[in-house]
């Protein structure tokens, strides 16, 4: 039955919406592709699973990323970094205007 889902139509609006230029051959291999494909999740669909138990993390593991706290040694002070910018104004860096007027 899934085999008959997939047509020319379908590849055409697929092609359409991706924006797509097929040719003749290359829209019929993509029929029996398409078709070959969702006949691979029929027969996934197929298997028993009925006593596997549902997992929605496979690693067991929690907490596994660092704490997201400032490094101190890597922070610059306020006044190292206006000594670097190539011009100030009333204590802030002047910048060119990104917007005219």
């Amino acid at each position: 039955m899934t085999n008959q889902i997939i047509t020319l139509d379908i590849i055409d609006d697929i092609a359409r919406l991706a924006r797509l230029g097929l040719s003749d051959s290359q829209r019929s291999q993509l029929v029996t592709t398409l078709r070959d494909v969702l006949s691979h999740f029929t027969n996934i669909q197929d298997i028993n699973t009925k006593d596997v138990p549902a997992s929605d993390d496979a690693t067991g593991l929690t907490n596994i990323t660092r704490p997201d706290l400032p490094q101190a040694a890597r922070l610059a002070s306020v006044k190292q970094l206006m000594d670097r910018v190539p011009e100030t104004k009333d204590d802030h860096i002047k910048v060119k205007a990104v917007f005219s007027s």
